[in-house]
Order: C-alpha cells, then sequence, then structure tokens
C-alpha cells in the first residue's frame, strides 16, 4: 500500500513530462513516432478512470498540432473511435479535448473525405451539437461544428453533409 502514492506520483510526473515533451513543437512528430508511444497513448483513452484521460488528452492534442502527422494519427485503429466515444460520453474539458484533436486532424487535406466517411463520426458529432445548450455544452458545440467544417472544406464532402440523415435539421435546432 505504501508504494500506491509513490507510483502515483510517478505516473503523474511521467504525463507531466510526456506534456512538457509535446508543447515543443519539434518534439511533436518525434514523439509520435518514437515506437510505442503513441499506441499506448490512443490505449489509455479507453480507460475508465476519468484522471488517465485527463492525462493523456493534452498530449494527443499536443501532439495533433503538427500538421505532418495528422493523416498518421485518423489511421491509427482505435484513436479516432476513441475520441468519438469520449466526445458522446463525457463531458467538458474532457470532452473539449477530444473534439479539439478531431478538429485538428480533420484540417489536414488527406484527412477529410475518409473523417467524412468514417463510420459513426458525423452521428458522434452531431450528438455533441443537439445536447442541451449550456455554459459548459456550448464550447463543445462549437468545436464538433468547427470539426464539421473542417471535414467539409473540399469539393467533395459539402454535399455529403447537406445529404446526411438530420445534419440540416441538426444545425437549426
Amino acid at each position: 500500500d505504501d508504494f500506491d502514492g509513490v507510483n502515483d506520483k510517478a505516473r503523474t510526473n511521467a504525463w507531466l513530462i510526456l506534456q512538457n515533451i509535446s508543447f515543443i513543437e519539434e518534439c511533436r512528430a518525434k514523439l509520435f513516432h518514437y515506437p510505442g508511444t503513441f499506441d499506448a497513448l490512443a490505449g489509455v483513452l479507453d480507460n475508465k478512470e476519468d484522471n488517465v484521460k485527463k492525462n493523456a488528452l493534452p498530449v494527443c492534442l499536443n501532439i495533433s498540432l503538427a500538421t505532418s502527422i495528422r493523416k498518421s494519427m485518423f489511421d491509427h485503429s482505435t484513436f479516432i473511435p476513441s475520441l468519438m466515444t469520449i466526445a458522446k460520453n463525457e463531458d467538458g474539458l474532457v470532452r473539449e479535448k477530444a473534439l479539439s484533436i478531431m478538429r485538428n486532424v480533420a484540417n489536414h487535406e488527406d484527412t477529410k473525405t475518409p473523417m467524412f466517411d468514417f463510420p459513426g463520426l458525423i452521428d458522434s458529432l452531431m450528438f455533441v451539437v443537439k445536447k442541451p445548450l449550456t455554459a459548459e455544452s456550448k464550447l463543445a458545440r462549437e468545436t464538433a461544428l468547427a470539426v464539421c467544417q473542417n471535414i467539409a472544406n473540399n469539393n467533395i464532402n459539402p454535399m455529403k453533409l447537406l445529404n446526411h440523415p438530420g445534419f440540416m435539421m441538426t444545425l437549426y435546432d
């Protein structure tokens, strides 16, 4: 039992180190490509402990600022589904960070159409937009709409968004 506090402190320090490294622009792609790092980050997004997600999401958000790796982030098998789950089931900063990561990943020419076509993604974003408007949900709603805007910003997807069942009604609600 004496080691539980030590392990928690060591884990917290490890997250803080990763977060500090990810603040540095030149380190983001290196951190992403370092063997096993992104797999581990993507893996903990499904963790049931909020504290783990709260620590992993800022690192992922910082990494998503590196334009050169956004397509690779999208291509990771569990990353986008985990972010979708967080966007639908969490609140507050955890939801906002997940949506911000999706906004960043969607802001890359090679991800716009694949993100639009990703099963359930638009429905997850519409779910966030449809939530009752509160001070807390306002930013999440704006960020979810920004993801849609980034996805629609090409020649193919605007018509797809117009034709997506319920999308226009979501905007008017």
